[in-house]
């Protein structure tokens, strides 16, 4: 039994220090977004087909 106390300290060790050191995420800020959208926008306008598909498949 105290070999599965060890083990689980070992893990709850790991889980704190993996968590102690992993980047914190940050939300989008409104340029982002909007160069986002702006980017996709772009890249469908260029995919789509004079016809107004999307691919070559009619």
């Amino acid at each position: 039994m105290r070999n599965g106390k060890k083990l689980w300290r070992t893990i709850l060790l790991i889980l704190a220090v993996s968590l102690v050191f992993s980047p914190v995420a940050q939300a989008a800020t409104d340029d982002e977004i909007e160069a986002a959208i702006t980017d996709g926008i772009a890249y469908l306008v260029g995919q789509q087909q004079a016809a107004g598909f999307w691919s070559d498949d009619t």
